[in-house]
């Protein structure tokens, strides 16, 4: 994973795909650098930051699918309930079907009891009317004047024969038999509404299911969750790692302070030393040859002295001289 432009951060769980990285990294460029998120682990604050941001991604992408599989099952629900509703109607629609069926065969019966025929009914209603007329001309002691609608002596006949058979009976056994006819043929109309918008309903919610999956796009929406967890995950790495390798640099800055401030002392121990074995040379060359041996002695105690210097410091002379401190470091 890269935090920066010269920094890389491995977060996984083992040491070797730092070593690859800071070998290539070798090859590549020394100011290029490589941290181990492993090593972050043993930061509590960040262990349990991690740990809360999966926490409660995972919650939300729980409760995401929750609430769209409650969704889907009150679309369930509602497409049952509609089902229902429609089965019913049909129940009821077949119903008055069977009642109107039940109807029209009891009128036969009535018809045929009365004996009455096609027409029958249109020639008792002419024949009403004519004998209202035939009152009223007589009780204003006129003569009855038959007009176009008039009936027949053949049909009046017919009209007296209907009437003295019952025909007021007749009328209100179809009245109720109407009545009847009419609440049926209602429910029948109404059954029908009803089986036609809840399929409408059924239609329409399966259309919608169709074009777009709740459940598919609730698992889309978790993932997307859990993806944006991840990506925070990594920027609070990322943020933990850029303090961490701050805090390194800033540690290796005074380390190579520290040990530039020993090397220019030790450089002046050096200097000293020098300057004093030259003067010991030119005195020895001028000295006698058992004052020379004598000084070689002081000499020689002299840089015992200088060892023991370096020796305090955890340096000794030759690494003084053969270090090299990287000034980018």
């Amino acid at each position: 994973m890269r935090v920066g432009e010269n920094v890389t951060v491995f977060a996984g769980d083992t040491q070797a795909a730092l070593d690859r990285e800071g070998t290539r990294n070798d090859r590549q460029s020394g100011e290029k650098k490589a941290v181990y998120a492993g090593g972050l682990t043993g930061n509590v604050a960040l262990r349990d930051r991690i740990a809360q941001k999966k926490e409660q991604a995972q919650k939300r992408a729980l409760k995401i699918v929750s609430d769209m599989w409650e969704g889907d099952r009150k679309i369930d629900q509602e497409l049952d309930k509609s089902r229902r509703i429609a089965e019913e109607s049909a129940e009821t629609l077949k119903d008055a079907r069977e009642n109107l069926e039940s109807i029209e065969a009891q009128k036969e019966k009535v018809r045929n009891y009365y004996g009455i025929k096609e027409g029958d009914e249109e020639l008792v209603q002419r024949g009403r009317r004519e004998q209202v007329a035939r009152a009223m001309a007589e009780a204003y002691g006129q003569e009855y004047q038959p007009g176009e609608d008039a009936l027949t002596e053949q049909e009046w006949s017919r009209y007296q024969d209907l009437e003295s058979r019952g025909f007021e009976d007749y009328e209100r056994w179809m009245t109720d038999l109407g009545k009847a006819e009419g609440y049926y043929r209602q429910t029948i109309a109404q059954a029908k509404g009803t089986i036609e918008g809840e399929n409408s309903v059924i239609r329409g919610m399966r259309l919608e299911r169709l074009k777009k999956d709740p459940m598919v796009e609730a698992q889309k929406q978790a993932e997307e969750v859990l993806e944006a967890a991840r990506q925070d995950v990594i920027g609070m790495v990322q943020e933990e790692a850029k303090k961490h390798l701050d805090e390194e640099q800033e540690k290796r800055e005074e380390q190579a302070e520290a040990v530039e401030e020993k090397k220019e002392e030790m450089e002046e121990i050096l200097e000293e030393r020098r300057e004093e074995e030259e003067e010991l040379e030119e005195i020895l060359e001028e000295m006698p040859v058992q004052e020379s041996m004598d000084m070689k002695q002081v000499q020689a105690e002299v840089r015992q002295e200088v060892q023991k210097i370096l020796g305090k410091m955890n340096l000794v002379a030759e690494d003084i001289k053969g270090s090299k401190v990287d000034a980018a470091v």
